[in-house]
C-alpha cells in the first residue's frame, strides 16, 4: 500500500518478515523534486573551495562536509570497538575520502585533517595499527598549511 503525503513524497508500508509478529514498518522514498529555476543563474556553492587543484573532481555538495566527516569518524571510535576487518575497512574508506579530499581544496580539509590526526593516534593505541594513515594526513596538513601561507 502506498500512500502520498507530500507532493513528491511517497510512504511505503509493508508487513516486516523480521522482528515483533504483526508489527508494521514504515519506510520514506523520496523522490528528487525539479529544481524550480529562478533565472538568477546557477546556485553558488555553500562550501567554497580552499583552493584550485587542476584536473580534480568538485567538492560533492550532496555529501557531508570534510570535518563533519572527520568528527563522526571520531565519534564511530568508541573505546569497545574492535580491529575486526569490516571496522578497519570503514575507518581506512572515511580516512582516504578525508585526505584525498583535503589535497583537492575541498572546504576546510586542514581542520578535518587536524581530526583524523587526532583519531589516527586512537586507532594506533586501541588496535595497534594506523601509523602510516596519520603520516599521510600530517603530509596532507602540511601541503595545505604551505599552500595557506
Amino acid at each position: 500500500m502506498t500512500a502520498t503525503s507530500e507532493p513528491g513524497e511517497a510512504t511505503t508500508v509493508r508487513s516486516s518478515k523480521q522482528g515483533v509478529a504483526g508489527r508494521r514498518y514504515v519506510r520514506s522514498a523520496a523522490r528528487s523534486r525539479p529544481k524550480a529555476s529562478g533565472g538568477f543563474g546557477p546556485p553558488t556553492p555553500l562550501r567554497p573551495p580552499a583552493f584550485h587543484v587542476p584536473g580534480a573532481p568538485k567538492e560533492p555538495l550532496d555529501e557531508i562536509a570534510l570535518p563533519v566527516r572527520a568528527r563522526r569518524l571520531d565519534a564511530w571510535l568508541t573505546p569497545g570497538r574492535s580491529p575486526i576487518a569490516a571496522n578497519q575497512h570503514h575507518w581506512l574508506y572515511q580516512h582516504a575520502w578525508i585526505v584525498t579530499g583535503a589535497k583537492f581544496g575541498w572546504w576546510h580539509g586542514a581542520e578535518a585533517l587536524r581530526v583524523l590526526i587526532r583519531v589516527d593516534r586512537r586507532v594506533e593505541s586501541q588496535w595497534g595499527i594506523g601509523y602510516r594513515s596519520e603520516a599521510a594526513a600530517r603530509r596532507a596538513l602540511a601541503v595545505l598549511e604551505a599552500k595557506a601561507k
